[in-house]
C-alpha cells in the first residue's frame, strides 16, 4: 500500500483510510466522521482515495488490453499440429523433468514456495481489481429525462478550482461546447445559489462514465439558499461530467455537464 508524504501518524492513518475506501469503491462522502472534522486529515483521505482510484483505473486499461503473445503461442502451436507438436511437447517435458530432477532438494524447495506465494499474491490481487471493476460496472445507469420542481429555482451555478471561477448553467441537452477544465485541476469546488418556496430535501450528484461518483443530501428551508460540494478529480476519470440536482423522490430536476481533461463523447 503506498504511504502518504507526511511523518505524522496520524496523517498517515488518513492515508491508508482513503486508499481502503477508494479501493472499496466508497467516495468522499463516506468520510469518517473523525477525519471530516480536520482539514488536514480530510486532504491526506483524500490523497489516498485519489491514488486507490487512480490504480484501480490503470488496473482496467491493463486488463483491457488483448494478451497478444497468448494468442501468437496458441497459433504457433496450432500450426504445428498433430503428432509432431504431442512429439516436441513429450520431448520438452522430459528434459525439464530431468533438469528438475539434478537440482537440490533444498534450492528446488525454495524457488518453489517463493513462486508459489507470488503467484498466488498476483492472483489475489487480480481477483480484488476484477470484483471492484464489476462492482462499478454494475452500477452503471443511464441520464434520467429531466422533470419539472415547480417550488425551487436555481439563481446561479459555478464551478471552481486554484483560483479558477467558471460558470456553468443548466442545460437541457447536451452541447459540445460547454465548459472545459483542465486537468491539472485535481480538486474542484461547485457552488449554487437557490430559492426555494417551501423546505425540501435535496440531493447533489457527482455523475461519470454512468457511474455516481459522490452525492450529498441536503436538507434547506424556504427561502434563498446556497449549496456547496467538492470532488477529488483524477487524471483516469478525463471526459464528461455531470453534476444533477435529485428531488426526495429521486427525479432529475437539473442537470449540469462539463468536460475534464480530454472530451469524450461516450460519457
Amino acid at each position: 500500500m503506498p504511504i502518504a508524504d507526511s511523518d505524522k501518524p496520524e496523517h498517515q492513518r488518513a492515508f491508508k483510510t482513503g486508499y481502503r475506501y477508494g479501493l472499496a469503491g466508497k467516495t468522499l462522502s463516506h468520510m469518517p466522521h473523525d477525519i471530516r472534522q480536520h482539514g488536514d486529515l480530510r486532504e491526506y483521505f483524500a490523497q489516498g482515495l485519489e491514488t486507490a482510484q487512480d490504480a484501480m483505473a490503470e488496473q482496467q486499461v491493463i486488463l483491457s488490453k488483448p494478451d497478444w503473445r497468448y494468442r501468437i503461442v496458441w497459433f504457433s502451436i496450432m500450426v504445428l499440429g498433430g503428432i509432431a507438436t504431442a512429439a516436441v511437447m513429450l520431448q520438452q517435458a522430459a528434459e525439464e523433468k530431468q533438469q528438475v530432477s539434478q537440482v537440490p532438494l533444498s534450492q528446488t524447495t525454495s524457488t518453489a514456495s517463493d513462486n508459489a506465494l507470488m503467484s498466488e499474491q498476483q492472483r489475489t490481487d487480480m481477483l480484488f481489481h476484477q470484483q471492484q471493476l464489476a462492482k462499478l460496472a454494475s452500477q452503471r445507469t443511464p441520464l434520467q429525462p429531466l422533470s419539472d420542481n415547480s417550488n425551487l429555482q436555481l439563481l446561479s451555478t459555478t464551478l471552481s478550482g486554484q483560483e479558477q471561477k467558471l460558470s456553468i448553467s443548466p442545460t437541457q441537452s447536451i452541447d459540445k461546447s460547454m465548459i472545459s477544465v483542465p486537468k491539472y485541476l485535481r480538486k474542484l469546488e461547485f457552488n449554487a445559489q437557490l430559492s426555494l418556496n417551501k423546505p425540501q430535501t435535496i440531493w447533489l450528484h457527482w455523475r461519470y462514465d454512468g457511474i455516481v461518483i459522490q452525492k450529498q443530501r441536503y436538507q434547506l428551508s424556504s427561502g434563498e439558499q446556497s449549496v456547496q460540494s467538492v470532488q477529488q478529480m483524477s487524471s483516469a476519470r478525463q471526459g464528461r461530467w455531470y453534476l444533477e440536482f435529485v428531488d426526495a423522490q429521486q427525479q432529475v430536476f437539473a442537470r449540469l455537464a462539463f468536460n475534464y481533461g480530454t472530451f469524450n463523447e461516450n460519457h
